[in-house]
């Protein structure tokens, strides 16, 4: 047990690091949609077994483990913590990177290693991302079809009044919630500045 307890460290923290990147990052605030998409916990599990390969290369000093752990003791458990937290950020490191077209482009260094297991997680999530999204706005949408674009930009002004931050309120509401001209588009905005729990205070969901 004491010789496999470092690498599942390592596994969880690499696996929990990188749901971590991918939820507070590119999904913050509307993270909620994404919970049920396997591809968003086979993307965790991808992450994880990174970590555990690189802190068993480097505990067998394949990688330069003297000058990797400089400072951080012997304690097998914090190099492995250590390991996993770092994993998502080490895949992450390119030298540069060219277009492939679409939009689409090629890292070229070591993200270039994960790059063919990461994209179509990350796409995959998307769709269940949109998906879940979709259904959950329909019902809204449904709720107020009656209602003019004015109307649900005046509930939304009105119900924010009690929210705790006058100056982000004052900042949203002047931007770009203000220009939008689709009930759609009040929704989203609402949606991706407060997240869904705020959003449901407003629209009564």
């Amino acid at each position: 047990m004491e010789q496999t307890l470092p690498y599942l460290i390592a596994f969880v923290f690499g696996a929990l690091f990188s749901v971590f990147d991918v939820l507070s990052i590119k999904y913050r605030k509307i993270s909620t949609f994404i919970y049920n998409s396997i591809s968003l916990y086979a993307y965790a599990v991808c992450f994880g077994v990174f970590g555990t390969l690189i802190f068993g290369l480097l505990r067998n000093g394949l990688l330069g483990s003297e000058v990797f752990f400089t400072g951080m003791g012997e304690n097998i458990y914090i190099q492995a913590a250590f390991v996993g937290i770092f994993t998502k950020a080490f895949f992450d490191i390119k030298i540069f990177s060219f277009s492939t077209g679409q939009d689409k482009t090629f890292p070229v260094g070591i993200k270039t290693i994960s790059h063919f297991i990461e994209e179509p997680l990350l796409s995959k999530m998307e769709v269940d991302w949109f998906k879940n999204y979709s259904r959950f706005i329909k019902v809204v949408e449904g709720k107020y079809q009656n209602q003019t674009v004015n109307d649900i930009h005046n509930l939304v002004v009105d119900r924010l009044q009690n929210f705790p931050d006058d100056k982000r309120v004052v900042g949203f509401i002047g931007g770009e919630f203000d220009k939008v001209t689709t009930k759609r588009d009040k929704y989203s905005l609402v949606m991706r500045e407060f997240g869904k729990e705020v959003f449901c205070q407003i629209f009564d969901c």
